[in-house]
């Protein structure tokens, strides 16, 4: 995989504009061109090699350590363009907020990606995320891995854009955080599930789709975000021991609403302030309305587990289906 993945935030969606910053971890930009062969010509055994060129879409793969200063991209490239808010009242840090739709789109950011090879530089603007993974383990730092979809791939010929040095970044470590599971109608966060959370992963599927057009352009006009492409899955496994995998299992045979918070948290900032959303800590949290679709109670190691797959969706009562909240020292994306 390529390791040098360069990323610019397009003022005209499908314009595109020089990277202000390098991407952390592997990716890779590839042409995804559809070509029609045109039919074998009468009277002759070889096929013949004229084709008409009819659509060049990229695509990018892209996986990484995450970062409380990198994860903001996937969430504005496929869920919301958020502007950051203060964090509490006089600290040195700033609040990304992002919610899943529910009865009213948002709109994504749009990127150019740079991908810097051996052999040439490509470049495609119009970028957007279709699907976010982000898991961990105990004694693991958490990752984050991204699919993209982009307009039309090309040759940068003057090379990748140059002058931009790393961020500097901080890792998010599985370790450092925290589950709460509570009940629906109540407030979310409220319950702690101390040292159970063992492994986690959760995989947003954003639904965005490309509008195409009879534009000749050989791209795409415009994003939508399809309903019925919209779904998020989280899957996690706790530890056995106390009542919480047995009182969830029963909750799962109920077929019940829950509430789940996942969150971790980073270094102090510089000025912790007041009113913070982690105590004047960098951190992430992820809220979510669900129900399981599965539940199963085993055992691991000798001891016992709850291995449990929540299907995410929309609570009326409790106004929630995903909100994402990362706080970094960053007052906007660089």
């Amino acid at each position: 995989m390529t390791l040098s993945l360069q990323i610019g935030k397009e003022t005209t969606a499908g314009t595109a504009v020089a990277a202000t910053n390098i991407l952390y971890g592997e990716g890779r930009l590839v042409d995804d061109r559809q070509a029609r062969r045109q039919q074998r010509r009468p009277g002759r055994y070889a096929p013949n090699l004229i084709d008409s060129l009819i659509g060049r879409m990229g695509s990018i793969s892209h996986s990484a350590d995450a970062t409380f200063e990198q994860l903001p991209y996937f969430f504005q490239a496929g869920v919301k363009d958020a502007t950051p808010a203060a964090d509490g009242s006089g600290s040195s840090g700033f609040a990304y907020t992002y919610d899943m739709p529910l009865g009213t789109n948002s709109s994504p950011a749009v990127y150019t990606i740079e991908d810097d090879s051996e052999v040439k530089t490509l470049r495609a603007p119009y970028a957007y995320v279709e699907q976010i993974v982000i898991e961990g383990s105990a004694d693991n730092v958490v990752t984050v891995s991204t699919t993209w979809k982009t307009a039309i791939v090309s040759e940068l010929g003057a090379g990748k854009t140059g002058g931009l040095t790393l961020q500097t970044v901080e890792d998010i470590e599985f370790n450092c955080g925290a589950l709460y599971i509570d009940d629906s109608g109540g407030t979310i966060g409220t319950t702690a599930v101390a040292d159970k959370l063992m492994r986690f992963k959760l995989t947003i599927n954003t639904g965005l789709k490309p509008r195409l057009t009879q534009d000749c352009a050989l791209g795409f006009a415009r994003l939508l975000r399809d309903p019925e492409a919209v779904s998020a899955v989280c899957e996690f496994t706790i530890d056995g021991a106390g009542s919480t995998a047995s009182d969830e299992h029963d909750d799962y045979e109920a077929e019940n609403i829950r509430l789940i918070r996942v969150e971790f948290t980073g270094a102090d900032y510089g000025t912790a302030g007041t009113g913070t959303a982690f105590s004047g800590k960098k951190g992430v949290r992820f809220d979510m309305a669900g129900k399981y679709s599965k539940f199963e109670v085993d055992e691991e190691d000798g001891g016992g587990i709850g291995r449990a797959t929540f299907d995410l969706g929309e609570s009326t009562a409790d106004s929630l289906f995903l909100t994402t909240l990362i706080t970094n020292e960053l007052s906007a994306l660089v």
